[in-house]
């Protein structure tokens, strides 16, 4: 069900878009983030977009160190729910966003703490982060469904659900195709 591929474009996929996820921090400089091969279109009656992004991201190896930028790649993928599920919480694969950027953005930025994930599989690889105010599990059918995903995608997945959106980060993953530099 998808319109038509943008090739320098994340489509409905945005800096917005991203921003609202809240599941890493987004440089504010020209051109970050770079989004394109963006697609829209829906699954299941579904609203979903896809695209390719490349995420300028601060950090700094200590605490008053030199200001350094890391480059977050990946597919991004938005979709929205028919209702809001009245939930607010992210899942990050350790590797998905670099531990110090992943830390500083949830423990200063975002009021954001650590919490059990309910399952010893996912929370070997994943940290899950829910509102400081907030202790409420993922359920076990949920928790089943992301090992499924984690277990399939040869990437680093991060999810963030908040309201009537989800979004997915799969960092290491493409949508374009892979182009021989010789």
């Amino acid at each position: 069900g998808s319109e038509q591929i943008l090739p320098k474009s994340g489509g409905m996929i945005s800096k917005e878009t991203i921003e609202h996820a809240a599941m890493m921090p987004v440089k504010e400089i020209d051109g970050s983030p770079l989004l394109c091969w963006g697609m829209n279109g829906s699954l299941n009656n579904l609203p979903v977009s896809v695209c390719d992004a490349t995420i300028a991201q601060d950090f700094s190896l200590q605490e008053k160190g030199k200001k350094r930028v890391h480059f977050n790649a990946g597919a991004w993928v938005h979709v929205e729910l028919p209702e809001d599920t009245n939930q607010r919480w992210c899942l990050l694969d350790e590797t998905s966003v670099p531990t110090p950027i992943r830390m500083d953005y949830f423990s200063h930025k975002m009021n954001m703490q650590t919490a059990s994930v309910g399952n010893d599989i996912i929370g070997k690889k994943c940290v899950l982060y829910q509102p400081a105010e907030k202790d409420r599990q993922l359920s076990s059918q949920l928790l089943h469904e992301i090992q499924k995903l984690i277990e399939y995608t040869p990437g680093y997945v991060a999810i963030s659900v908040k309201g009537n959106c989800v979004d997915f980060f799969l960092r290491g993953r493409f949508l374009s195709r892979a182009v021989s530099i010789s």
